[in-house]
């Protein structure tokens, strides 16, 4: 890209220049300033543009999309219409315009954070480590999906059992 000061230092050099290199300096500096004035668009924004319209499209379909469509199934249907596209340009494009697809099942919310409460203090600053039975606790709370709904699990065990495989670190 030429910007005007270069263009200007250019102009200003004592060496003498030619017509022809003059001008194509000329081009430059006018090219560059009409990308970055928007006067034309890069060949990716031009595609970008008209694949986003068939994009919208497929998407919003009655037949077929009806707004349930995500990236992948989208860009399977351009492809059955024979619009060639990489599927990470479709995925981009409908995550830029905000169009997404649809989920199976319902979203499980684990956690409801209170904002006005504190965090619990981390008691043993991350060191999981300790020298007698009975001084630490370590307690994991996780969910596993199942066909009947969601089962919460809670591991709780003791850190300085002699039996431990890691106790030999």
């Amino acid at each position: 890209m030429l910007t005007t000061s270069r263009l200007a230092l250019t102009a200003s050099s004592t060496r003498p220049r030619s017509i022809s290199v003059a001008l194509r300096l000329v081009n430059e500096a006018a090219r560059s300033g009409r990308y970055r004035a928007g006067f034309w668009s890069s060949a990716r924004a031009v595609w970008d543009a008209q694949l986003l319209v068939h994009v919208r499209r497929v998407h919003g379909d009655r037949d077929r999309g009806r707004g349930l469509y995500g990236a992948r199934k989208v860009w399977h249907q351009l492809r059955r219409q024979g619009i060639v596209a990489a599927r990470c340009t479709v995925e981009r494009l409908m995550r830029a315009d905000g169009l997404r697809g649809v989920r199976r099942g319902r979203q499980v919310i684990t956690t409801k954070p209170d904002s006005a409460a504190g965090r619990a203090p981390d008691l043993v600053n991350r060191h999981f480590r300790a020298d007698r039975p009975n001084q630490l606790w370590v307690v994991d709370l996780t969910y596993v999906p199942t066909w009947s709904g969601m089962v919460f699990t809670a591991f709780v065990w003791e850190r300085a059992t002699p039996w431990q495989p890691d106790a030999a670190r």
